[in-house]
């Protein structure tokens, strides 16, 4: 055979690698991506009805939606009767009481008493209406109780969905536990970007393939993220849309081309139409441009960061434009604050509300009276906090360049900034209540969770230089998924035994009241446990069945390139030659190709 045949072989065969190697990191994050929307159905089968912060109020204003399309003003809105009636039945409030204060909740097995302000009924011995004489939810605004719906005070696009898949569905004349259940499944769907944009992040980090695949199985380590979007919640949307916006701002932070102008600003505006909490995802979205010196100097940079606000502004902006002309607030309160008293106490405020966005940020549940054991939550908080805090001050580059290095540490100080800049306004925010009212409102970790997928992404790169440098073997790459997974089954283990209690039985759960409750069959129910089981199984094994048909072993790492340099143009403006950058799978291609 000539030479020039030989060369086309080669060439033949690197092109079959590199097709084999694409689809399997399609697959391997479909089959990633997959089982985190089961692993999130099965907490929506685990979790009893209203049992999560604020449902009846979401499920209220779905139903609204769903039949007269009416949005009202904040503060106006009201839970209609057959809501109270059906939170009623759910065994969430006493039969006894409209309220749904913490004083007239039960309470989980377990819960924080003192979160619930003082003695209540046990949820195992409160009353629950079994499934075929639950009433059917509906909504009329003839039937207005004096209980307050506040979701009135985000914008509409959330329930506007939510209404409409529900009357596409059919399910208008459902029972409130069937319609329930439907729109947990929607809202989980919503954050199907999750796993996919955890890889791509991780990957344009510099992460490998399958390193980027051991740190998206890292998803199932925060117990909290799976039990809140497994609810009827607007933060399902703020969390897809985020997702996206956070993938976006890693493309914006290594190439910063006009395609990304649109994909962030995109992205940003579809988020700004879930809450207000999503504002500071702008900061990301324009701290990302403005961190890469390949877009060239920085005039330029700051150009295609405004581009991509204003591009969020116009397609998001709407509302909150006019909540300004109407109200002269960005977002009006949708429910006053029952004043108990003025608080002063800066000691107790600091140290309340630090661990108060903490604990809620990795595991308490319910309406927060149900948190993990403490070493558990304390050795996810500063776990995390140590990866992701060395990260960012330990940026690994291949020839040791200085430069290089300082601006991947500010790239992946970029990605996780959403967190420290949503965390301090919400906690300027309960400042003011606390002064005014003696109480501290809205400190809750899941309006972090937007920015989760960059939180976990930056945290990974703390250990993936190390999993990497372990050659052909491909066991380690289960290590991530395994911690994760045994985190999450013992999560959802503890919760159970929470809700539906049995000193005998298997697991310790009384499988009869979880029938109850939830209104399915046994069988579905044991369903439910085994496909979680596999789910998490799947969560491990990925990355180490994942084959991408290199013959190096590297862990599937390409090599960084340096950043193209800046010539000048006769005007003095430096501009930036086309960037060597290729995504670590593309490089792998060619790496292949070159035999």
């Amino acid at each position: 055979m000539d030479r020039s045949a030989c060369r086309k072989q080669e060439r033949g065969v690197g092109m079959v690698l590199a097709v084999r190697g694409g689809v399997g990191i399609r697959r391997a994050t479909a089959c990633l991506t997959m089982a985190f929307l089961l692993w999130q159905i099965v907490w929506a089968v685990v979790t009893p009805g209203f049992r999560t912060p604020d449902e009846p109020a979401h499920y209220n204003s779905v139903l609204r939606m769903a039949t007269t399309g009416q949005w009202p003003a904040p503060g106006e809105a009201a839970l209609t009767q057959t809501v109270v009636d059906a939170v009623r039945e759910s065994g969430l409030t006493t039969v006894e009481q409209d309220l749904f204060s913490q004083a007239n909740r039960s309470e989980v097995a377990g819960g924080d008493v003192q979160a619930n302000g003082g003695d209540v009924l046990p949820y195992p011995d409160a009353l629950v209406v079994e499934h075929g004489q639950r009433s059917v939810g509906m909504y009329s605004d003839a039937e207005a109780t004096g209980e307050k719906d506040q979701m009135t005070q985000h914008p509409p696009l959330y329930y506007w969905l939510a209404g409409k898949a529900l009357r596409l569905a059919g399910g208008m004349e459902w029972t409130w536990d069937r319609q329930l259940l439907f729109l947990r499944i929607f809202s989980i769907f919503l954050t199907a970007p999750l796993v996919p944009c955890l890889v791509y992040t991780a990957c344009r980090l510099g992460a490998g393939r399958r390193c980027a695949l051991a740190i998206a199985a890292t998803i199932f380590l925060v117990p909290q993220l799976a039990f809140n979007t497994a609810a009827v919640t607007n933060d399902d949307l703020a969390i897809g849309a985020g997702a996206v916006a956070i993938a976006a701002s890693a493309a914006v932070a290594y190439s910063g081309s006009w395609y990304t102008v649109f994909a962030s600003g995109a992205a940003l505006g579809v988020g700004l139409w879930s809450k207000g909490t999503f504002i500071p995802m702008g900061l990301v979205v324009g701290c990302a441009f403005l961190v890469n010196p390949r877009i060239g100097t920085r005039g330029r940079r700051l150009l295609r960061a405004l581009a991509a606000g204003g591009v969020g502004v116009l397609l998001g902006g709407f509302w909150w434009g006019r909540n300004l002309v109407l109200y002269g607030v960005l977002q009006p309160a949708g429910l006053e604050r029952t004043q108990s008293g003025e608080g002063s106490d800066v000691l107790y405020f600091i140290q309340a509300s630090l661990r108060g966005l903490a604990d809620t940020s990795w595991g308490r549940f319910g309406w927060l009276e149900f948190p993990l054991p403490q070493p558990l939550l304390l050795a996810l908080q500063v776990g995390v906090l140590v990866c992701v805090t060395w990260a960012v001050t330990h940026a690994w580059v291949p020839e040791g360049g200085t430069e290089q290095a300082r601006d991947d540490r500010l790239r992946r100080a970029v990605l996780i900034l959403f967190y420290p800049a949503t965390g301090a306004l919400l906690i300027v925010q309960a400042w003011t209540a606390y002064t005014q009212t003696g109480t501290l409102p809205g400190l809750q970790g899941r309006y972090l969770f937007p920015a989760v997928v960059g939180m976990l992404a930056v945290a990974g790169m703390a250990w993936a230089p190390r999993l990497e440098r372990t050659g052909e073997r491909n066991w380690p790459y289960m290590i991530p998924g395994i911690l994760s997974s045994s985190v999450a089954g013992y999560s959802l283990l503890l919760w159970l035994r929470a809700c539906y209690p049995a000193e005998e039985g298997w697991l310790g759960i009384d499988w009869l009241r979880w029938s109850v409750v939830s209104g399915l069959g046994l069988w579905w129910l044991r369903l439910a446990v085994v496909l979680g089981a596999v789910m998490l199984l799947v969560a491990v094994l990925t990355p180490f069945l994942f084959r991408d048909g290199r013959a190096r072993g590297d862990g599937g790492r390409a090599k960084a390139l340096s950043p193209a340099p800046a010539i000048r143009e006769k005007d003095g403006d430096a501009v930036q030659q086309t960037a060597r950058v290729e995504r670590p799978v593309r490089e792998g291609y060619r790496s292949e190709e070159r035999g």
